[in-house]
Protein backbone atom coordinates (compact mmCIF):
# COMPACT_ATOMS: atom_id res chain seq x y z
CA UNK A 1 0.00 0.00 0.00
CA UNK A 2 1.45 3.35 -1.00
CA UNK A 3 1.71 5.82 1.84
CA UNK A 4 2.37 9.47 1.26
CA UNK A 5 5.54 10.77 2.86
CA UNK A 6 5.18 13.67 5.29
CA UNK A 7 8.08 15.93 6.21
CA UNK A 8 8.00 18.37 9.12
CA UNK A 9 10.46 21.20 9.64
CA UNK A 10 10.65 22.56 13.15
CA UNK A 11 10.75 23.94 15.59
CA UNK A 12 12.61 26.77 17.34
CA UNK A 13 14.81 29.23 15.44
CA UNK A 14 15.14 27.28 12.19
CA UNK A 15 14.18 30.34 10.09
CA UNK A 16 16.25 32.90 11.97
CA UNK A 17 18.15 34.54 9.11
CA UNK A 18 20.57 36.15 11.56
CA UNK A 19 22.10 32.67 11.58
CA UNK A 20 23.10 30.50 8.61
CA UNK A 21 20.26 28.01 9.11
CA UNK A 22 17.66 30.69 8.35
CA UNK A 23 19.29 31.19 4.96
CA UNK A 24 19.65 27.49 4.20
CA UNK A 25 16.95 25.93 1.95
CA UNK A 26 17.31 22.61 3.82
CA UNK A 27 15.51 24.18 6.79
CA UNK A 28 12.58 24.87 4.47
CA UNK A 29 12.50 21.20 3.35
CA UNK A 30 14.00 21.93 -0.04
CA UNK A 31 15.47 18.41 -0.03
CA UNK A 32 12.11 16.63 0.34
CA UNK A 33 10.69 14.68 -2.62
CA UNK A 34 8.39 16.66 -4.90
CA UNK A 35 5.37 14.44 -4.16
CA UNK A 36 5.82 14.50 -0.36
CA UNK A 37 3.70 16.57 2.00
CA UNK A 38 5.86 19.33 3.47
CA UNK A 39 4.98 21.26 6.61
CA UNK A 40 6.56 23.37 9.29
CA UNK A 41 5.70 23.03 12.94
CA UNK A 42 6.29 25.95 15.32
CA UNK A 43 9.08 27.36 13.19
CA UNK A 44 10.55 30.58 14.51
CA UNK A 45 12.16 33.57 12.83
CA UNK A 46 13.03 34.83 16.34
CA UNK A 47 13.12 38.40 15.04
CA UNK A 48 10.43 40.92 14.12
CA UNK A 49 11.63 41.21 10.50
CA UNK A 50 14.03 39.73 7.98
CA UNK A 51 16.55 41.63 5.88
CA UNK A 52 15.47 42.58 2.35
CA UNK A 53 18.36 40.62 0.84
CA UNK A 54 16.89 37.33 2.10
CA UNK A 55 13.21 37.95 1.40
CA UNK A 56 13.01 36.62 -2.17
CA UNK A 57 14.66 33.30 -1.35
CA UNK A 58 12.69 32.82 1.84
CA UNK A 59 9.42 33.58 0.04
CA UNK A 60 10.29 31.04 -2.65
CA UNK A 61 11.15 28.33 -0.12
CA UNK A 62 8.06 28.99 1.99
CA UNK A 63 5.80 28.90 -1.07
CA UNK A 64 6.82 25.27 -1.66
CA UNK A 65 5.49 24.16 1.74
CA UNK A 66 2.01 22.63 1.84
CA UNK A 67 1.34 23.74 5.41
CA UNK A 68 3.02 26.47 7.42
CA UNK A 69 2.85 26.95 11.16
CA UNK A 70 4.99 29.25 13.25
CA UNK A 71 5.51 29.72 16.94
CA UNK A 72 5.15 33.49 17.22
CA UNK A 73 2.55 35.97 16.05
CA UNK A 74 5.45 38.05 14.72
CA UNK A 75 6.26 35.11 12.43
CA UNK A 76 2.76 35.30 10.98
CA UNK A 77 3.35 38.99 10.24
CA UNK A 78 6.64 38.25 8.46
CA UNK A 79 5.08 35.56 6.27
CA UNK A 80 2.05 37.66 5.37
CA UNK A 81 4.35 40.54 4.44
CA UNK A 82 5.94 38.13 1.95
CA UNK A 83 2.52 37.64 0.35
CA UNK A 84 1.75 34.22 1.87
CA UNK A 85 -1.53 34.28 3.80
CA UNK A 86 -2.11 30.67 4.87
CA UNK A 87 -0.19 30.31 8.11
CA UNK A 88 -1.14 29.03 11.56
CA UNK A 89 0.25 29.91 14.97
CA UNK A 90 0.96 26.90 17.19
CA UNK A 91 2.71 26.26 20.48
CA UNK A 92 6.29 25.15 20.92
CA UNK A 93 6.26 21.32 21.06
CA UNK A 94 7.27 21.25 24.74
CA UNK A 95 3.66 22.23 25.50
CA UNK A 96 2.33 19.14 23.74
CA UNK A 97 3.56 16.90 26.55
CA UNK A 98 1.60 17.09 29.80
CA UNK A 99 2.90 18.70 32.97
CA UNK A 100 2.83 15.28 34.65
CA UNK A 101 5.02 13.76 31.93
CA UNK A 102 7.60 16.52 32.29
CA UNK A 103 7.54 16.18 36.07
CA UNK A 104 8.18 12.45 35.74
CA UNK A 105 11.20 13.14 33.53
CA UNK A 106 12.72 15.79 35.78
CA UNK A 107 15.56 14.40 37.85
CA UNK A 108 14.57 14.01 41.47
CA UNK A 109 17.21 16.42 42.65
CA UNK A 110 16.88 17.17 46.34
CA UNK A 111 17.47 20.88 46.77
CA UNK A 112 17.64 21.40 50.52
CA UNK A 113 17.26 25.17 50.41
CA UNK A 114 14.90 27.54 48.56
CA UNK A 115 16.42 29.19 45.49
CA UNK A 116 15.88 31.46 42.51
CA UNK A 117 16.64 29.77 39.22
CA UNK A 118 18.64 32.18 37.07
CA UNK A 119 19.08 31.44 33.36
CA UNK A 120 20.93 34.40 31.87
CA UNK A 121 22.71 34.21 28.52
CA UNK A 122 24.13 37.74 28.79
CA UNK A 123 25.10 38.11 32.46
CA UNK A 124 22.81 41.11 32.28
CA UNK A 125 23.66 43.64 35.01
CA UNK A 126 20.06 44.75 35.49
CA UNK A 127 18.77 41.19 35.77
CA UNK A 128 21.63 40.32 38.12
CA UNK A 129 20.83 43.27 40.38
CA UNK A 130 17.18 42.25 40.61
CA UNK A 131 17.98 38.58 41.26
CA UNK A 132 20.41 39.51 44.03
CA UNK A 133 17.87 41.86 45.65
CA UNK A 134 15.09 39.25 45.63
CA UNK A 135 17.44 36.52 46.91
CA UNK A 136 18.68 38.69 49.77
CA UNK A 137 15.19 39.82 50.70
CA UNK A 138 13.85 36.25 50.90
CA UNK A 139 17.03 34.54 52.08
CA UNK A 140 17.03 32.38 48.93
CA UNK A 141 20.03 30.92 47.16
CA UNK A 142 20.76 31.65 43.50
CA UNK A 143 21.15 28.64 41.23
CA UNK A 144 22.23 29.18 37.64
CA UNK A 145 22.23 26.83 34.67
CA UNK A 146 25.08 28.78 33.07
CA UNK A 147 28.24 30.06 34.72
CA UNK A 148 27.39 33.23 36.61
CA UNK A 149 29.45 34.89 39.37
CA UNK A 150 26.26 35.77 41.28
CA UNK A 151 25.23 32.14 41.66
CA UNK A 152 25.67 30.07 44.78
CA UNK A 153 25.80 27.04 42.49
CA UNK A 154 26.09 26.64 38.71
CA UNK A 155 24.86 23.64 36.75
CA UNK A 156 26.54 24.25 33.39
CA UNK A 157 27.89 20.69 33.23
CA UNK A 158 24.52 19.09 33.87
CA UNK A 159 21.98 17.86 31.33
CA UNK A 160 18.41 18.74 30.32
CA UNK A 161 16.76 16.65 33.05
CA UNK A 162 18.52 18.73 35.69
CA UNK A 163 17.31 21.84 33.84
CA UNK A 164 13.74 20.57 34.20
CA UNK A 165 14.30 19.90 37.88
CA UNK A 166 15.75 23.37 38.46
CA UNK A 167 12.66 25.01 36.96
CA UNK A 168 10.24 22.64 38.66
CA UNK A 169 11.64 23.17 42.17
CA UNK A 170 12.47 26.88 42.05
CA UNK A 171 10.75 29.48 44.20
CA UNK A 172 11.11 31.90 41.29
CA UNK A 173 12.53 31.71 37.75
CA UNK A 174 14.30 34.75 36.28
CA UNK A 175 15.67 34.46 32.77
CA UNK A 176 16.12 35.75 29.24
CA UNK A 177 15.38 32.28 27.87
CA UNK A 178 12.38 31.18 25.82
CA UNK A 179 12.41 27.63 27.17
CA UNK A 180 12.91 28.72 30.77
CA UNK A 181 9.77 30.79 30.22
CA UNK A 182 7.92 27.91 28.54
CA UNK A 183 8.72 25.42 31.29
CA UNK A 184 7.87 27.98 33.96
CA UNK A 185 4.41 28.12 32.39
CA UNK A 186 4.18 24.33 32.18
CA UNK A 187 5.23 23.88 35.83
CA UNK A 188 3.09 26.89 36.84
CA UNK A 189 5.94 28.78 38.48
CA UNK A 190 6.31 32.43 39.29
CA UNK A 191 8.77 33.92 36.81
CA UNK A 192 10.11 37.09 35.24
CA UNK A 193 11.65 37.55 31.81
CA UNK A 194 14.08 40.13 30.47
CA UNK A 195 15.08 40.86 26.88
CA UNK A 196 18.40 39.55 25.61
CA UNK A 197 21.05 41.70 23.97
CA UNK A 198 20.63 39.75 20.73
CA UNK A 199 17.60 40.73 18.69
CA UNK A 200 15.81 37.43 19.21
CA UNK A 201 13.28 38.51 21.81
CA UNK A 202 10.01 38.14 19.91
CA UNK A 203 9.94 34.52 21.09
CA UNK A 204 9.46 35.44 24.75
CA UNK A 205 7.34 38.54 24.13
CA UNK A 206 4.88 36.78 21.83
CA UNK A 207 4.52 33.84 24.22
CA UNK A 208 3.69 36.17 27.10
CA UNK A 209 1.26 38.12 24.92
CA UNK A 210 -0.48 34.89 23.87
CA UNK A 211 -1.42 34.19 27.49
CA UNK A 212 -2.05 37.84 28.43
CA UNK A 213 0.85 38.08 30.87
CA UNK A 214 3.07 40.57 29.06
CA UNK A 215 3.60 42.27 32.45
CA UNK A 216 6.05 39.47 33.30
CA UNK A 217 8.54 41.04 30.87
CA UNK A 218 10.81 43.30 32.91
CA UNK A 219 11.72 46.76 31.71
CA UNK A 220 14.46 48.93 33.14
CA UNK A 221 11.96 50.67 35.36
CA UNK A 222 10.46 47.44 36.71
CA UNK A 223 11.38 47.02 40.34
CA UNK A 224 8.29 45.50 41.99
CA UNK A 225 8.78 41.75 41.82
CA UNK A 226 6.31 40.76 44.52
CA UNK A 227 3.31 39.86 42.37
CA UNK A 228 2.47 36.20 41.77
CA UNK A 229 0.91 34.64 38.69
CA UNK A 230 -2.68 33.43 38.84
CA UNK A 231 -2.69 30.29 36.71
CA UNK A 232 -6.44 29.62 36.94
CA UNK A 233 -7.15 31.38 33.62
CA UNK A 234 -3.76 30.75 32.00
CA UNK A 235 -4.25 27.01 32.42
CA UNK A 236 -7.40 27.12 30.29
CA UNK A 237 -5.74 29.30 27.65
CA UNK A 238 -2.83 26.89 27.34
CA UNK A 239 -5.24 23.96 26.96
CA UNK A 240 -7.02 25.74 24.09
CA UNK A 241 -3.73 26.43 22.30
CA UNK A 242 -2.55 22.83 22.80
CA UNK A 243 -5.75 21.58 21.16
CA UNK A 244 -5.27 23.93 18.20
CA UNK A 245 -1.66 22.82 17.84
CA UNK A 246 -2.54 19.14 17.83
CA UNK A 247 -5.35 19.80 15.35
CA UNK A 248 -2.81 21.37 13.00
CA UNK A 249 -0.56 18.30 13.19
CA UNK A 250 -3.51 15.99 12.53
CA UNK A 251 -4.56 18.10 9.54
CA UNK A 252 -1.08 17.74 8.04
CA UNK A 253 -0.95 13.99 8.65
CA UNK A 254 -4.40 13.59 7.09
CA UNK A 255 -3.39 15.89 4.21
CA UNK A 256 -6.43 18.10 4.71
CA UNK A 257 -6.49 21.65 3.46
Amino acid sequence: VYKRQVYFAGSDQIWNSVFKNGRDPAFYLDFAPVNATKASYAASFATASILDEYKNNIKLWLSKLDYISVRESSGIDIIKQLGINTVTQVLDPVFLLSKNKWEDMAENEIFSEPYIFLYDFDQNEYLGRLVKAVADKNNWKIYSYLHNPLADKCFEKYGPLTFLSLVKNAELVMSNSFHATAFSLIFEKDFWVINRKEKINTRMRDLLDLFDISNRLLRNNSEDLCSSIDYSEIRDKIAVEIRKSKDFINKVLECKK
